[in-house]
């Protein structure tokens, strides 16, 4: 009996944790052929037990349609159960949805709920979708300084889309004080990780050429 073989006795015998792994192993084809229905049917069973990274990925399939019917009313739920057990991926991909309207009624103030509870827990990707709302005001009173702040959690741990908002922000003086090298930089680290919106920013910064409107920055923070 191989190690698979173990882990399916003990799942089948009702143990959450070792449902999970079947799950994860079907998933990502870990020692037995992928199959995302057999993947959902295993972490189906481990999220009714409670197993917190079980309903994100339940949460996941239905957000992204892997194995089933794409269907965000259905991601909602289990990424509520997730998120109400403190999961922060959860809770951002909770701000996401409501922020987007998918699922449920469009709710700026919801998303930034979610988004900031995230956010506390060091999520790399809540900080920048927070900075965004409170670049855009949405949910919020517009607070560039703030949205500077949360940019710059995000693009010191490497998110490459906050380092290009906030050197957005360095290049405009908006939240910060102006500062092309800085700017400059930031574009760079991003443009590093192949982020395509800071490539051409740095490209744009580097030939001296700031000509677009204020319509065409904010669009570039995103």
């Amino acid at each position: 009996m191989n190690d698979f073989d173990l882990l399916l006795k003990s799942a089948k015998g009702g143990d959450a944790e070792a449902q999970f792994q079947v799950a994860y192993a079907y998933e990502m084809g870990d020692g037995v052929a992928k199959n995302y229905k057999k993947a959902m049917h295993w972490y189906k069973l481990a999220a009714k037990q409670n197993h917190v990274k079980a309903q994100l990925s339940m949460g996941y399939f239905y957000h992204s349609g892997m194995g089933v019917s794409e269907d965000y009313e259905e991601a909602i739920e289990w990424y509520k159960l997730a998120a109400d057990q403190g999961d922060a991926t959860a809770q951002n991909n909770l701000g996401v949805l409501y922020r987007l309207g998918r699922g449920a009624p469009q709710s700026y103030e919801e998303a930034v709920k979610w988004f900031a509870m995230a956010a506390d827990q060091g999520s790399i990707d809540a900080q920048t979708n927070l900075g965004l709302m409170y670049d855009r005001g949405e949910g919020v009173e517009q607070n560039y300084e703030t949205a500077a702040e949360l940019y710059r959690k995000s693009a010191e741990q490497g998110s490459a889309r906050a380092q290009n908002n906030l050197a957005l922000m360095y290049e405009f003086g908006e939240g910060v004080s102006k500062d092309l090298e800085e700017a400059a930089r930031l574009y760079k680290l991003a443009a590093d990780q192949h982020y395509a919106s800071a490539k051409l920013n740095l490209e744009r910064l580097s030939k001296g050429n700031e000509d677009f409107d204020k319509s065409d920055k904010i669009l570039r923070r995103k």
